[in-house]
């Protein structure tokens, strides 16, 4: 199974987002646009169809920590 990651990287800040095709990444991405004024990426990648596959995603790309 593919997921769309759209990132924004910005110095030591990025952000990520998950989408389940390509027309909504791109829709995602014009709201980073909008919203940060340049353009993050979209990238496909593969995930296994069980639980294992989305927790490795989402530990690659999700928050660890966050210090208000």
């Amino acid at each position: 199974m593919y997921i769309y990651v759209v990132r924004y990287e910005d110095g030591d800040m990025e952000f990520c987002s998950f989408f389940r095709n390509k027309k909504d990444a791109m829709k995602g991405r014009t709201k980073f646009k909008r919203k940060f004024g340049k353009m993050g990426s979209v990238e496909r990648q593969a995930i296994g169809r069980d639980k294992g596959g989305f927790i490795k995603l989402f530990d690659k790309y999700a928050i660890k920590s966050r210090n208000i």
